[in-house]
């Protein structure tokens, strides 16, 4: 991964069509980082509840496997730092891929005052 320096290096040697390209890729992944940023917490959601009401889960065959109670009991304590991790991560390299964009957009496309952090919030 390359450091801001770098990164700030490599906007200001650029032209104006390179660093289209560049604010392009970087909103599509933005985009991605935020779906699966909303799926990560999709999950989390779902291990909380599972994790404070297993009793409501009865034992029961998903594509072939046998769920018990003592297995949820087992895998969301292990599940949900894991999730919680990766969410964590991810939230802060969308942090400074917004960074990278504002910046972008400030200096080089006269982005003026409107904030991408409104639309990314």
């Amino acid at each position: 991964m390359l450091t801001l320096r770098e990164i700030y290096q490599f906007v200001s040697d650029r032209n104006n069509n390179e660093l289209k390209d560049y604010y392009d890729k970087g909103y599509d992944t933005l985009k991605e980082m935020n779906k699966r940023s909303n799926l990560l917490t999709l999950f989390i959601l779902v291990l909380l509840a599972l994790s404070f009401f297993p009793t409501f889960i009865k034992d029961s065959e998903i594509s072939g496997f046998k769920v018990s109670i003592e297995i949820i009991k087992l895998l969301c304590p292990l599940l949900i730092p894991y999730f919680l991790l990766e969410w964590c991560l991810i939230a802060r390299r969308r942090r400074d891929e917004i960074c990278r964009i504002q910046d972008i957009q400030n200096t080089h496309f006269q982005g003026g005052t409107q904030s991408i952090y409104t639309q990314y919030s």
